[in-house]
């Protein structure tokens, strides 16, 4: 996982008639199952006052997805991106309930596992089906924010508000390579960075459980602030100096 960006690696080969099928439906049933994760979820963690608001938000997920599917350049989606959107629909359901509702906090902290854990069965299909994608790189990318989001949400009301600052390091990102266009480049593969901006969602989901109303919550809350930080600066750090070993003398 990286929400800076995405690389792929190899893995076994698991193509066959049933991957070339779902490949078939894969533009139909995104929307159906990012929806159908948003609304279970959302339904199961507060009710009607999570569902109502979590609808709309769901909504604009998948204009933005299918807008980016069906651009001329795309080459997805695929079977693995159904993983993606239910994890991207999860993470919609339990924030809109860590917003509007007052969820029990181990079964959010279930749920929240149970998303993570997608992440890696859909880069293991995609690579395994051979229908890896850089719209797939991309929709999981931006998956994996959402989810931070949810958890840093919910973390809030345990943590303290400065836990927010996390799900924002990534749109900074983003909003810095319109105007740095040094800072816009493929990053190399590390493992530094998987673990640095896996790590913090893994803090900040048991923030509120089993942690939440005990000492260790604003800490471990503020430690994963530290570590995705720190993630991102290092980044920026070797952007600038891979711009500046480039310019001429």
């Amino acid at each position: 996982m990286s929400i800076t960006h995405h690389t792929n690696s190899g893995a076994p080969s698991i193509t066959g008639s049933w991957t070339r099928l779902i490949i078939r439906w894969s533009w139909p049933l995104l929307p159906c199952v990012l929806t159908l994760a948003a609304v279970a979820t959302a339904a199961q963690l507060g009710g009607l006052p999570a569902l109502l608001p979590a609808l709309p938000l769901v909504l604009v997920a998948i204009v933005i997805a299918m807008s980016a599917a069906l651009a001329t350049d795309s080459d997805g989606p695929g079977p693995a991106d159904l993983i993606t959107g239910l994890r991207l629909g999860m993470a919609i359901g339990i924030g809109s309930a860590a917003l509007f509702a007052a969820p029990k906090p181990a079964l959010v902290t279930a749920l929240l596992l149970i998303a993570l854990a997608t992440d890696a069965f859909d880069g293991w299909l995609a690579r395994g089906s051979g229908t890896a994608s850089s719209f797939g790189a991309r929709f999981d990318l931006e998956t994996d924010a959402v989810l931070l989001a949810a958890a840093s949400l919910h973390a809030a009301a345990f943590a303290g508000a400065l836990v927010l600052v996390a799900p924002l390091l990534r749109p900074a990102w983003v909003i810095s390579c319109r105007f740095l266009p040094w800072l816009d480049q493929p990053l190399p593969p590390s493992r530094r960075r998987q673990t640095l901006c896996a790590l913090p969602i893994f803090l900040l989901i048991f923030v509120p459980w089993p942690l939440g109303g005990s000492v260790w919550a604003a800490p471990v809350g503020l430690t994963a602030v530290l570590l995705l930080f720190v993630s991102f600066a290092i980044d920026v750090v070797h952007q600038w100096l891979r711009r500046a070993a480039s310019s001429p003398a």
